[in-house]
């Protein structure tokens, strides 16, 4: 979405390249919010337009709804994973990790040195985590 802006030679309005800093502030926005969302700047404008204001009021609406509806991916507990012996379901809880696709991203080497576990266990449960989130996608 565009603004309207006059041209300096003619005075007609026309549609401009990127909405002015006074604008963004007007619509209680910071320059950075505004780029966050994808709106643009034009910093060499210094007018401000109300026509403008209303329309990045509105893409901030847009935005705000679409990030409403963008659904949260669901974790998968923890103790979901079949090959996991309660002793080491509690040592993983008691280190925050309480879900599949959480130890899934973990390094074997690391895992073992936070629970304390020998390296091939920690192996064998990552390795289990990751192929768990594989059928789960197929």
């Amino acid at each position: 979405m565009h603004p309207i802006v006059r041209s300096p030679g003619t005075g007609k309005f026309r549609k401009g390249y990127g909405f002015s800093i006074e604008e963004i502030k007007k619509a209680n926005l910071t320059v950075g919010e505004a780029k966050k969302i994808g709106i643009q700047i034009d910093k060499r404008r210094r007018t401000s337009y109300d026509e403008n204001v209303k329309k990045i009021l509105e893409i901030v609406e847009e935005y705000k709804a679409v990030q409403i509806q963008k659904p949260k991916k669901e974790k998968t507990p923890i103790d979901q994973l079949p090959s996991i012996s309660k002793t080491h379901l509690e040592k993983l809880k008691a280190e925050g990790i309480e879900s599949i696709e959480m130890l899934a991203t973990l390094d074997p080497e690391v895992l073992s040195k936070t629970i304390r576990i020998r390296k091939p266990t920690a192996e064998k449960l990552v390795r289990a985590a990751r192929e768990f989130i594989k059928n789960k996608k197929a």
